[in-house]
């Protein structure tokens, strides 16, 4: 019998990951309007500020993605709370009418 070799455990916990994946769908929303050089400025800048916020960088979320590849069940949670907090943040904007 083949043994399953133990997950690899990331270096940011799913609350994190969860957190940033809002934060960085947001940002895409919020520029898709800009177009080129500007767009990209401006994204970048709040790309980092959201990493900043949870204490990490582009590099350290990006290699914790490869590693969650792997893990479907705990992607989806994952998911799942991402767009739970989309969901809060926009109950919290005016409606317009």
């Amino acid at each position: 019998m083949a043994c399953t070799p133990p997950p690899v455990a990331t270096t940011l916990n799913d609350a994190q990951m969860a957190s940033i994946m809002a934060e960085l769908l947001l940002c895409e929303g919020a520029t898709v309007m800009i177009n080129g050089y500007k767009r990209d400025s401006i994204a970048s800048v709040y790309y980092e500020e959201v990493f900043a916020k949870q204490h990490t960088n582009k590099q350290e979320y990006e290699d914790n993605l490869r590693i969650l590849v792997g893990d479907i069940d705990r992607m989806e949670r994952i998911l799942t709370e991402s767009e739970r907090i989309l969901k809060e943040k926009q109950s919290l904007l005016p409606t317009v009418q």
